[in-house]
């Protein structure tokens, strides 16, 4: 998919050139086909051929240069057609015949049989030369070679090839790169890896040519090599050689073509792990290693073939595979026959491996599975060389197998993305969608099926779309969870409001949240007087990978950087932040995607969680109730808490502060009940506290005998008439819990250390601040026979509308240009 394809485009320039013809040519339309047009741009065809256009060669193009230079190119030029329709036989070859410019006809074009001293055509003539001249398979290999080369250029060439691969492993080990090209975002491992294994860069002992003995001892006839223990040492090694290697092919970097580009790293890991650990000879070593490897090479192309558009990733990791066991056995001083049975074994379990790379990139699952292709090498070897070399199963055999089974295998499983592991993943997550009220025909417009119940709830019960401007959603590329963005009114600027990491038994569920809490962020930051509109971020934990208490770092960070690009792909009609079920390392992950984020991590110049700023916020509307009722002060009050998450335990020391007398909190989270208990354990001895843990539907707590009580589930339907019967006033909590949201506003305006803006929300001077506005919520709801719920959804109703005195309703704007979008219908249409 690279080398070929720049090869051709070189050939093709230069016959150009050649014939004078080439001054002539003032378009060029390069058509991609079959294979090459599936998995093509994840393999870096386009640019192969760009690159081969422009004279260069797979051995000297400087792969440093390679990105800056398509982007010139794409300056002016059109791009490439990538045909839905393949031609016939074998997508990846056009064979033609011309006789004239009336007739063509489709023939494959062959190369002449070569004359070589010592030729076999399969691994059982290949045996018996080596029995007859008593030679080894890499002394066969190199007497055939003779045939084109001198010994020394024989020698400089086979070292230029290992000089290139280790070259590969060296530059893998160092990149400084964080991520592969690509929308799958997939972090480099090799250099962590390295860094883990020893301080510096490995040293070569086969860095100059130079010192390398001579050759000449491959003419004549010699001894198989004494035999050799098996042992294993540093087997990490490995697979980190292979995950360097091929790192560096999804990233464009030089590798050898051994056999595939996409198994470029199982040879090269074999050999260097060999070399590093267990040779005593490195220049005779790499000579037998890659001599007898090619042989088994060869054995493959003629039999079957290495292309895993015709027969795999069989084709290609497979025969990596057979082709590393057989070159590891013979350094290990294998008879001719214990290493075509390592190639055997090498194979054999490797049959009926499918080539189905996520969006055509030579990342998921390639890289793994050459590390995996090195180990089985080894282990292939290690019994080779525990047998006598007799096996019921030949290496023929098994090569007719994997052409069999090559032909018979469906093409979506060969090296199109259209099958298997590509398409499950897929399906799970390059998608987008959303949701939208058509004002022309009354509506809610969904671009996807999926949202389907939300037009059936608004059509219900909500006709308006409940003054929602847009709900947008995307299947996490590779995490499979499902992410949403929940819009509802922008006039006073940007939709704004953390993103909640939680489970749902259903889509209904998940967008019933959402446009729940994204109008209560309208609310909240219209009655705290902030530029920003309605937002809420809401994440489902039950799908994908999931994110529930089993859930690594490294799966979260996954979806929270997923979530970071999506966000990005929203251009800013929605800002983000920390909410429930969400940590500074999920924010951090996602600010390492997008600008439209605050309440990051201190580390990167964030203010951090806003859970403290939040409970002073709610303390200050407790005080202002009470004071409501007459009473000036909390001491002495019994309060109830429901939940004890981060903002509950900032809230509990600061009603500590303000002498309460008594503090009752349940959670339904046992891990959250034992650490609020840790951090709480004084107070609880002296009775002061105390904490207990709550079934899911239990809300028993809202019925204790207190004086206050500070819900996180209520449902004012059937609780909120109960707490008026009770006498308890509610104050809604979109009124007492602003100041998270007003934290995070204050950090993107450029967050200040002791920042006054604190003080006026939280003082008693601005008219608006919490504690003026609670009392003045308490004071005209007790006025006219309403609910303060009543009294300050109004209120926020009418702020809400209120335009931005800059950028007026933009909000809306930018949401029919995301909607209009060529980008956005291109994920939508991939969903």
């Amino acid at each position: 998919h690279t080398v070929g394809p720049m090869r051709a485009a070189k050939i093709f320039v230069t016959d150009l050139k050649n014939r004078s013809i080439f001054d002539k040519v003032n378009r060029l339309r390069i058509d991609l086909y079959g294979s090459l047009a599936l998995t093509g741009e994840g393999h870096g065809t386009p640019n192969a051929i760009l690159m081969g256009m422009e004279g260069e060669t797979p051995e000297k193009v400087d792969t440093s240069t390679i990105k800056s230079r398509i982007s010139k190119i794409n300056e002016t030029g059109g791009g490439f057609v990538v045909e839905e329709k393949t031609i016939q036989q074998h997508g990846d070859n056009l064979y033609y015949k011309a006789y004239d410019k009336l007739s063509v006809d489709l023939q494959r074009i062959r190369q002449d049989e070569a004359v070589v001293a010592l030729p076999f055509r399969n691994a059982e003539e290949l045996l018996d030369v080596c029995k007859r001249e008593r030679m080894t398979i890499a002394q066969v290999v190199y007497r055939n070679e003779l045939h084109w080369r001198t010994p020394d250029q024989i020698r400089n060439k086979i070292m230029d090839i290992w000089n290139t691969m280790n070259e590969s492993i060296r530059n893998g080990c160092m990149s400084t790169e964080e991520y592969l090209p690509g929308n799958l975002k997939v972090r480099r491992r090799a250099s962590g890896l390295y860094q883990k294994l020893i301080s510096g860069p490995p040293p070569s002992k086969v860095a100059d040519n130079s010192l390398i003995p001579s050759t000449t001892g491959y003419k004549k006839v010699i001894l198989r090599r004494p035999w050799k223990l098996l042992m294993l040492p540093a087997l990490e090694y490995l697979s980190l050689y292979a995950i360097a290697v091929n790192e560096e092919n999804a990233s464009g970097g030089r590798v050898v073509t051994a056999p595939t580009n996409g198994a470029a790293g199982v040879i090269p890991a074999v050999l260097k792990y060999f070399l590093e650990f267990m040779s005593e000879n490195n220049a005779r070593d790499i000579m037998e290693f890659l001599f007898t490897s090619a042989a088994i090479g060869m054995l493959y192309k003629r039999g079957a073939s290495i292309s895993a558009a015709e027969m795999g990733c069989q084709g290609e990791v497979g025969v990596a595979c057979s082709m590393s066991a057989a070159g590891f056995a013979a350094v290990m001083g294998a008879t001719p026959e214990q290493v075509e049975n390592a190639a055997e074994i090498g194979m054999e379990h490797n049959l009926g491996l499918t080539c189905d790379p996520i969006d055509g990139l030579v990342q998921i699952p390639c890289i793994e599975r050459n590390a995996l292709g090195a180990v089985k090498a080894i282990t292939a070897a290690q019994l080779a060389l525990n047998g006598d070399g007799y096996h019921r199963v030949t290496l023929d055999q098994v090569i007719e197998t994997m052409r069999q089974t090559g032909l018979d295998m469906q093409s979506k499983y060969k090296e199109t993305s259209q099958g298997g592991f590509a398409s499950l993943l897929r399906s799970h997550g390059i998608g987008a969608f959303h949701a939208i009220f058509d004002p022309k025909i009354g509506k809610v417009v969904t671009s996807h099926p999926i949202l389907q119940p939300i037009g059936d709830y608004f059509e219900e019960e909500k006709t308006d779309f409940d003054g929602h401007e847009g709900i947008f959603g995307q299947i996490g590329p590779v995490s499979g969870v499902l992410q949403g963005a929940f819009i509802h009114r922008t006039c006073r600027g940007q939709g704004a409001g953390g993103v909640r990491n939680w489970g749902y038994n259903t889509i209904e569920d998940w967008f019933r949240d959402g446009i729940r809490l994204s109008k209560g962020m309208t609310h909240k930051n219209a009655l705290a007087e902030l530029w920003w509109g309605g937002g809420k971020g809401v994440i489902d934990r039950n799908t994908g990978i999931g994110l529930n208490l089993g859930s690594t770092p490294l799966q979260r960070r996954v979806v929270f950087e997923e979530y970071g690009s999506f966000i990005s792909s929203l251009k800013g009609c929605y800002v983000t932040a920390e909410d429930v079920g969400v940590k500074d390392d999920d924010m951090a992950a996602i600010f390492l995607r997008t600008r439209f984020t605050t309440c990051i991590p201190p580390q990167y110049g964030g203010s951090g969680n806003p859970s403290s700023p939040t409970a002073s916020g709610v303390v200050r509307a407790l005080e202002a109730a009470f004071s409501h009722t007459g009473k000036h002060s909390l001491q002495g009050v019994t309060v109830a808490v429901q939940g004890v998450g981060h903002v509950a335990t900032a809230f509990i020391k600061y009603l500590l502060e303000r002498k309460v007398e008594h503090i009752i909190a349940c959670d339904v989270d046992s891990q959250k009940i034992k650490a609020a208990e840790k951090t709480f354990s004084k107070e609880i001895k002296d009775g002061t506290v105390k904490f207990r843990l709550a079934k899911g539907s239990d809300h028993s707590i809202l019925y204790e005998d207190v004086d206050a009580v500070s819900p996180c589930g209520i449902d004012l339907s059937k609780d909120g008439k109960s707490l008026a019967e009770r006498g308890i006033i509610y104050v809604p909590d979109f009124l007492a819990n602003r100041m998270g949201i007003v934290n995070c506003a204050d950090e993107a305006s450029g967050y200040v250390e002791n920042d006054p803006i604190f003080e006026k929300h939280l003082g008693d001077t601005w008219e608006n601040s919490i504690y003026n506005l609670t009392k003045s919520v308490l004071s005209t709801a007790a006025a006219s026979s309403r609910t303060p719920q009543e009294v300050a959804i109004d209120l926020a109703e009418k702020r809400s509308f209120v335009k931005n005195p800059i950028f007026g309703h933009r909000g809306i704007q930018i949401i029919n240009s995301i909607v209009n979008s060529k980008e956005w219908k291109m994920k939508i249409n991939a969903c």
